[in-house]
């Protein structure tokens, strides 16, 4: 018995000197460090890769979930971003040029309301847009279609990851089904 823990433990080391020398995916500025360890950690854990091979993959599904949801990221920031804009011309119908500062403060201030967390403000916001006769929906089919030519690329590149997470995930699992431990000089024990 003491044979197969010896074993354990030097396999455990070799992944973990392993884990070290496959270079990690660079967070980029304003992206939570944190949020990706506790990802990593819980796939890995999943994962539970026995060989250096599994655990390079299995870091290479963690890179490939991380980009996932960078992309989903940076698609719902650009809609944010299209419909603040669209919330701002709304509220200021005749343009941006020319207009006064306060006015393009509180149509600034407007349109963060709509998005923002204060359940009041944002109450506000909506009730304004009620009293125009203005949907909501409105607001963001358009900033879907201003966003069309920027979201595309996006779109692609999430397809092409999810696909690539998919087969990757499908190899990972067909290698973990192939490769059964063998264990040396395990003896069978009866029960009494």
């Amino acid at each position: 018995m003491a044979k197969i823990t010896r074993v354990v433990a030097k396999k455990s080391r070799q992944n973990t000197e392993l884990l070290d020398l496959i270079p990690r995916l660079r967070l980029l500025p304003g992206e939570d460090s944190i949020a990706f360890e506790d990802l990593r950690a819980a796939l890995l854990l999943e994962f539970a890769p026995a060989t250096p091979y599994q655990t390079a993959l299995a870091e290479n599904l963690v890179a490939l979930e991380w980009e996932i949801h960078r992309y989903r990221r940076m698609r719902d920031h650009l809609i944010r971003t299209k419909y603040r804009a669209v919330a701002r011309s709304t509220r200021m119908p005749g343009g941006f040029i020319g207009s006064k500062a306060e006015e393009w403060e509180e149509a600034k201030e407007f349109a963060n309301a709509l998005l923002g967390p204060d359940t009041e403000k944002s109450a506000a916001a909506l009730d304004w847009l009620a009293e125009q006769n203005i949907d909501p929906a409105e607001l963001a089919a358009t900033a879907y279609s201003d966003a069309q030519d920027a979201l595309a690329p996006l779109e692609r590149m999430l397809t092409d990851l999810e696909t690539r997470r998919r087969l990757l995930r499908k190899d990972y699992d067909q290698l973990r089904a192939s490769s059964a431990a063998v264990i040396e000089d395990a003896t069978l024990l009866e029960d009494e």
